[in-house]
């Protein structure tokens, strides 16, 4: 994490009055990666940028913080985050919490001989990601539900995912929450 890591994962991220074009080229100047989901979701109506300057307070949890020991789908995710008092966040703010953690762990890659030959898994968080918790723009299968935030091989992504609504998260997959907003708008 940076030096915007706070006490107990709380991560301020400010997010700036931009336009489209000059927040992709500030992901292009910090040689941030993005998937053609990521893109997908950027260049949607869903995405809207902020008028003006306003800070978040974000908090990191997996799904066990949450109590979710057996996992979970979004909604029951959302729910229960919520229940215990943390906000979603808004779709924008996952491109400027990839600037603001530019020094991410990397993922981790299995590369034990029993991995190499098995078939890649696929339909689950890798390994080291951050999910932006965030409202689900669409309930169409084939549009991105939101952002996560990655690091493998160097290269820092912002990534958009797909995944069907009954899709069940692991335990331990890492979530980004707003702190409510009463409290993460720091003035």
């Amino acid at each position: 994490m940076t030096q915007a890591l706070q006490d107990q994962n709380k991560i301020h991220i400010r997010l700036h009055s931009m336009s489209q074009e000059q927040l992709h080229t500030t992901l292009e100047d910090h040689h941030i990666k993005l998937n053609p989901y990521a893109r997908q979701l950027m260049d949607s109506p869903y995405f809207v940028l902020p008028k003006e300057a306003k800070t978040y307070t974000v908090t990191l949890v997996t799904l066990s913080d949450l109590g979710l020991t057996q996992g979970a789908n979004l909604p029951q995710i959302f729910e229960r985050a919520q229940a215990i008092g943390y906000d979603l966040c808004p779709l924008v703010l996952a491109p400027y919490m990839r600037l603001e953690l530019l020094d991410q762990v990397e993922g981790e890659i299995d590369q034990s001989e029993s991995a190499i030959h098995q078939t890649p898994k696929q339909n689950q968080a890798p390994a080291g990601s951050i999910t932006i918790a965030s409202p689900i723009p669409s309930n169409q299968d084939d549009f991105p539900k939101g952002f996560y935030l990655r690091k493998i091989n160097g290269d820092l992504w912002l990534r958009g995912y797909r995944a069907s609504l009954d899709f069940i998260w692991d335990p331990e997959d890492t979530f980004a929450f707003c702190l409510p907003s009463k409290k993460s708008l720091v003035k």
